[in-house]
């Protein structure tokens, strides 16, 4: 009995090992179509919920300090609103885990910068905002030895599940620019940095009296613009209404719609999950590893059970192929046994009979459904 239950537990528990392994590898990762993004980052936030892109594009910091060329950023943005002290709401810009941003601040910054200057009538004045944001934000190097990743999960989700396990983060620094249209943009700040150098170089030169402060400020953003691309852009007035703010562009990649689904499962069976994927790691470096063995020796094996197949189909004199191979002793095992036992009816009931005994019954006369003359009968039946 105590057996018994042992057996039928370890049953269960593989089941449910294959039941877990089995939705955890094959549950497939739709991303969200490109021409949807804007819409469900522009949705998410004016929700003021979190929304969590990916840059898995390293090189977008190139000549930068806040990245070395490789590993992936996780951004996580919210808009959040607030009373200052007039009682007026004010939007924020959240990043990860740091100090909010005040947007409606920075947008009395702007104008005030715009007022100041001489300019034409009809565009803003591009400002330049000097604080530098330091900020705190996740970050991922080696995703590919995850331990809980495989290969063909999206690449967004493996760097947020690893994430999940390993953690990690890296400071950047960012910077603030108001363009001439009153767009918010979130800099790299070396990005920033390098044009205001350039800029400089600009103000040097006999030709920049000709121009005006906010044209030169307009050259810079070109300049800013050609150098790279914003984290982010947001638009919405003077910030202070969430109906009226647009994102016009966040850079970095969503994860997939079934991301949330491998999250809570991973929360939940952390431990566990590992565990059981060992031996699905394990398959998959035999495979990747061996893979050019193993059809090298498939295939010539193949090809030489072919060949004896054929030349000794051609020596038996080339009968029905089909029927041969039943008789053949490389070909034999195909057929099951089960198709060689016929359930016959015996002297006292129907029994299992092999080839040899339906041989030696046919040989003897005896039919299937007949009864055997010897068979005795019980009392009240009539004898034929």
């Amino acid at each position: 009995m105590r057996r018994s239950m042992s057996y039928r537990a370890l049953r269960i528990l593989f089941y449910v090992w294959i039941l877990t392994v089995t939705f955890w590898s094959l549950l497939p990762s739709p991303t969200i179509p490109y021409t949807q993004e804007a819409l469900h980052n522009e949705k998410t936030l004016k929700t003021s919920h979190t929304l969590t892109v990916v840059d898995i594009y390293p090189t977008a910091y190139h000549n930068s300090s806040e990245s070395n060329g490789s590993g992936q950023f996780i951004f996580q943005w919210r808009i959040l609103r607030q009373l200052n002290l007039q009682c007026e709401v004010e939007l924020t810009l959240k990043v990860a885990e740091n100090e909010p941003i005040n947007l409606a601040d920075l947008m009395r910054k702007s104008e005030a910068f715009h007022f100041s200057k001489i300019i034409r009538d009809v565009v803003r004045t591009p400002f330049f905002d000097a604080t530098h944001l330091d900020f705190e934000v996740a970050w991922m190097d080696d995703i590919e030895n995850s331990g809980i990743c495989l290969s063909w999960f999206d690449r967004s989700d493996k760097v947020l599940l690893t994430h999940s396990d390993h953690g990690g983060t890296r400071a950047i620094s960012l910077r603030m620019v108001v363009d001439e249209h009153g767009v918010v943009e979130f800099w790299p700040a070396s990005f920033v940095e390098n044009t205001l150098a350039e800029l400089e170089k600009v103000r040097l030169k006999p030709a920049a009296a000709d121009y005006e402060e906010g044209q030169l400020l307009e050259e810079a953003i070109h300049f800013l613009r050609e150098s790279g691309h914003p984290i982010i852009q947001l638009e919405g007035g003077n910030m202070s209404k969430l109906e009226e703010l647009h994102v016009r562009y966040v850079r970095g990649n969503l994860p997939s719609k079934t991301y949330p689904i491998r999250q809570a499962m991973f929360l939940r069976l952390g431990p566990v999950l590992r565990v059981a994927l060992i031996p699905v790691f394990l398959l998959t470096y035999l495979m990747s590893t061996f893979s050019t063995v193993i059809l090298f020796i498939l295939y010539n094996v193949g090809l030489s059970c072919a060949g004896i197949i054929l030349s000794a189909w051609l020596r038996a004199g080339r009968p029905e192929f089909w029927p041969w191979t039943r008789t053949f002793w490389l070909t034999r095992w195909m057929y099951s046994k089960s198709q060689n036992e016929k359930r016959m009816w015996g002297p006292a009931g129907p029994v299992e009979s092999k080839t040899a005994v339906r041989k030696e019954w046919a040989g003897n006369g005896f039919v299937g459904l007949q009864r055997p003359k010897t068979a005795r009968l019980e009392r009240g039946f009539n004898a034929v």
